[in-house]
């Protein structure tokens, strides 16, 4: 792409004489000045090619980012003297569409070594160079201009006299980058790229990296940074040339903000070893920074287990939990203890094994540099297809379409008791696999805490959180005294049966919505065949009395689910993150680090709702908190930006965004105050209440709105 884009690019400036005589302007003024008004011999000495950009137009770095050119000098110079190489002051990530360009904005000064002869002829002495330039804003247009530059020729050495430029020059060569006094390594998986900068390296608030070389990392990704005592982690995303091997990478570190920006040339080799998770996220995001508001990295093992546990316990409560776990729980109630015991026990090693399990698959995925999440595995259409068939069997079966004992839908009473033992397991599995969508309180900040330790730390947590989930029916099996205060069984339980398959029913239907997200119309259909051929092999399992029918309904099931996967349409981009509206409330538009950053910089509030389609909790508070007329005219009276980061497929850049704050999973909702000092965002609880919504955001002075509103849709 980038070589397509500069071989279009010069293709136009070589036919661009023409058109720039009938321009009246450029969009660039470029100038050549110097520190020194006259120039001794063998002296050295400061110059510079000033650019004055016109608004909105930028112009580009040595390396342009995913599209562009650098300016390009070719010298006419007196005998004798040299010219250095162009010394590029900082850049600036800068958004364009889908793209991020490395460049400049408004002004810049290109600085270069001159160097006299040891012997100087004349009076005066005149330096020139012809400046060729792209410049873009929606177009780009390639420009070009002479500089020049005379200088009296003082003949002792020594005896120069300073320019009205020299103090200007001089304060823009301090700040030019330095190399870097830090050893740095560079790590790579096949989707990631780490480097590592070890030693005493002060403490930044933002980051970022500008690689030298194009394709190596992915420019518009956000660069996920930690930072501690003894070492500077910035994790970035691989660019589109992955199979290429990282022996070294080198590149320019741009730390703070604004004037207080500091650079350092980076030359880090691959020392071969496996990227290694960040400990300690904060918050800082490559580009505009998105600034965290305080991770879950200070929990505490302890801390967070405790947490995790709280909130498995609250997930019972989860609706396409809760049914099949209370008809389970109502089953005990006619068993014996010994057996009511063991059912508890397999209900509680069927949660277990499957956090465990869990926790192996967040570990692979890991380290192989994939970014991971809570519910991560309800963004593949795939699985979504394959519960919402589940969901719609489990229905069945409650309703009496057909019955196959514990098993499957744990209702059936003419088990064994192996079957049994059998049927809980299961139902524990099952459970844990419908609680992945939902985040309960202090989930959010325990699983935060997990994904950024190791391994051990992590599967201990997660443990945590499925003995949390599975206590209350591993209780219940293990104390016949509370099942002897539940209801005696009878003709009642079937009725309740078949009105619990509707919340399965409707969870079906939520898990087809999804797909309608994820896929458009062709996951509805995909769906559609799906839920039609799973019916059909339900009920002729029903219906059929002989173990060759059940095998063949069974085969129709399987049959079904795989044509019905195969017709899903390709993975695209995400369909919902995109400007909304909740009902009544304030409208939203899409998120993005970059967006973020503008907003924080015109000294606006932001809102930013890390939601998906597929988490229950996230949808309840759009529902309950977020659209009223309250809420938004709330919202237009601090001038607060609503953006949106939509997470119901895979996006990496909102798991960065995510991991950044120290969260695993949505919902996470932040809210930038206007102008704060550091620019950080403040974490708000996962239950939203719109009544402290509206207080919190009033309590912002009321703003003046902008009359611009282009970027929000509809």
């Amino acid at each position: 792409m980038r070589l397509a884009f500069s071989i279009m690019c010069w293709f136009l400036l070589a036919s661009a004489a023409h058109a720039q005589t009938t321009r009246s302007k450029t969009m660039v003024q470029v100038s050549l000045v110097s520190e020194t008004a006259t120039v001794s011999p063998g002296q050295e000495f400061w110059v510079a090619v000033r650019q004055k950009i016109d608004p909105g137009w930028h112009t580009y770095w040595i390396n342009p980012g995913d599209a562009g050119e650098p300016l390009t000098l070719n010298w006419t110079l007196p005998e004798g003297f040299q010219a250095g190489e162009i010394q590029w002051p900082l850049p600036e990530a800068i958004p364009v569409s889908s793209l991020v360009n490395y460049g400049y904005s408004n002004n810049a000064a290109m600085l270069l070594k001159m160097r006299a002869p040891d012997t100087l002829q004349g009076s005066a002495v005149t330096i020139s160079a012809l400046a060729k330039w792209l410049v873009c804003e929606e177009v780009c247009i390639p420009e070009e201009g002479v500089v020049s530059l005379t200088l009296a020729v003082a003949q002792t050495a020594g005896a120069a006299m300073g320019s009205a430029e020299a103090d200007d020059i001089q304060r823009h060569a301090a700040r030019l980058p330095v190399e870097s006094p830090w050893p740095a390594v560079v790590r790579t998986s096949a989707d990631k790229v780490s480097l590592s900068l070890m030693g005493a390296i002060p403490s930044v608030k933002t980051a970022r990296f500008f690689p030298l070389t194009w394709g190596h990392i992915d420019n518009a990704a956000p660069q996920i940074v930690s930072s501690t005592p003894q070492a500077l982690t910035i994790n970035m995303q691989r660019g589109e040339l992955k199979t290429a091997n990282i022996d070294e990478l080198r590149g320019l570190l741009v730390t703070g903000i604004g004037d207080d920006r500091k650079g350092y040339w980076i030359t880090a080799k691959n020392d071969g070893k496996a990227i290694e998770p960040l400990v300690s996220p904060t918050g800082s995001m490559g580009g505009p920074t998105l600034p965290g508001g305080g991770g879950a990295g200070d929990l505490g093992l302890v801390t967070a287990m405790l947490f995790a546990a709280v909130g498995g316990l609250i997930l019972n409560l989860m609706p396409c939990v809760f049914p099949v776990l209370s008809i389970k729980a109502l089953s005990l109630a006619k068993q014996h203890p010994g057996e009511g015991r063991s059912h508890g026990v397999a209900f509680f090693a069927g949660v277990m094994v499957s956090f465990v399990t869990l926790a192996i698959l967040l570990i692979i995925v890991r380290a192989s540099g994939g970014g991971v999440g809570w519910g991560f595995q309800f963004q593949s259409p795939e699985f979504v297809l394959v519960m919402a068939a589940i969901f719609l069997a489990l229905g069945l079966s409650l309703s009496g379409v057909f019955h196959v004992g514990a098993g499957i839908a744990g209702t059936g009473d003419a088990m064994t008791r192996r079957e049994g033992f059998a049927g809980y397991f299961f139902t524990g599995v099952l459970a844990t696999i419908a609680a992945t969508p939902c985040t309960a309180p202090f989930m959010g900040a325990a699983l935060g805490y997990a994904l950024t330790k190791p391994p051990v730390e992590m599967t201990a947590v997660l443990l945590a959180l499925g003995a949390g989930f599975a206590a209350p029916m591993t209780i219940l099996s293990f104390v016949p005294r509370l099942r002897r205060g539940m209801p005696k069984p009878g003709a009642w339980m079937d009725t309740l049966k078949q009105a619990m398959a509707f919340p399965l029913y409707a969870t079906a239907a939520w898990l087809v919505w999804i797909l309608s997200v994820q896929r458009g119309s062709d996951g509805v259909l995909a769906a559609a065949i799906a839920v039609i051929g799973v019916g059909f092999a339900c009920w002729l399992w029903g219906r059929a009395g002989m173990t060759v029918t059940r095998g063949a309904a069974a085969a129709v099931a399987a049959l079904t689910l795989f044509f019905a996967v195969d017709t899903m349409p390709p993975a695209g981009a995400p369909l919902d993150n995109v400007a909304s509206a909740h009902g009544d409330g304030p409208r939203s538009e899409a998120f993005s680090p970059q967006r973020v950053a503008q907003l924080q910089a015109e000294g606006r509030p932001v809102f930013v709702n890390f939601t998906a389609a597929w988490c229950i909790t996230c949808k309840a508070n759009e529902r309950l908190a977020l659209s009223s007329t309250r809420v938004r005219e709330a919202f237009e009276a601090a001038n607060v930006a609503y953006l949106k980061a939509d997470w119901t497929n895979y996006d990496a850049g909102i798991t960065s965004a995510l991991q950044s704050f120290g969260r695993a999973g949505v919902p996470l909702y932040v809210l930038y105050p206007p102008r704060t000092p550091d620019g950080r965002g403040e974490i708000l609880p996962q239950i939203l209440n719109e009544t402290a919504l509206i207080a919190r955001v009033s309590s912002f002075p009321r703003q003046q709105l902008n009359g611009d509103l282009s970027h929000v849709r509809n």
